[in-house]
C-alpha cells in the first residue's frame, strides 16, 4: 500500500528521480557523459587554450633570443672581416711600401707626404665612413 502525500523515489538509469523531476547537479552530469560534442571538444579547447598562452608568453622571448643570437653572430663575422683585412693590409700593402719605398707608415697620414695610414688607422678611418651607414666599430 502505498502513502499519500510523500514523494516517490525510483531508479532510472542510476538517475534519483524525485516526484518525477530530476535532480539539476545530476542533469548537468549526464548531459557532459551524454555529449559527444563535448566530450571530444573540451580537449581540443583546452590544448588550444594552453597553446595560445604558450604563444603569448614563451614565443615573444625565443623571438628575441633568436634576434639577439643572430646580431651577434653578424657582428662577430664583421670584426673577423676587418681582421683579416688589417692582417692583409699589414702583410701585404704596409711591409712591402716601407721595404721598397722611402714612404712611412703613421697615424698621421693625412695631408702628409709619403704616408700611409697605419693598419689600426685605416681600420679607425673605415669606421669613421661606414658610421654615416649606420655601422659602428669600436
Amino acid at each position: 500500500m502505498e502513502v499519500v502525500g510523500k514523494p516517490r523515489l525510483t531508479s532510472h538509469h542510476n538517475n534519483v528521480v524525485s516526484s518525477g523531476i530530476q535532480d539539476e547537479s545530476t542533469t548537468k552530469v549526464n548531459f557532459l557523459r551524454r555529449s559527444l560534442f563535448l566530450r571530444l571538444s573540451l580537449p581540443i579547447f583546452v590544448l588550444m587554450a594552453f597553446a595560445s598562452v604558450c604563444i603569448v608568453f614563451i614565443l615573444p622571448r625565443m623571438i628575441e633570443q633568436n634576434a639577439i643570437s643572430n646580431v651577434v653572430t653578424a657582428a662577430e663575422k664583421t670584426v673577423n672581416q676587418f681582421k683579416v683585412l688589417r692582417k692583409y693590409y699589414t702583410d701585404n700593402v704596409v711591409k712591402k711600401v716601407i721595404v721598397e719605398s722611402d714612404f712611412k707608415a703613421s697615424f698621421e697620414h693625412k695631408d702628409v707626404e709619403k704616408t700611409i695610414p697605419l693598419p689600426a688607422t685605416v681600420i679607425h678611418d673605415l669606421s669613421i665612413l661606414l658610421k654615416d651607414q649606420g655601422t659602428i666599430i669600436k
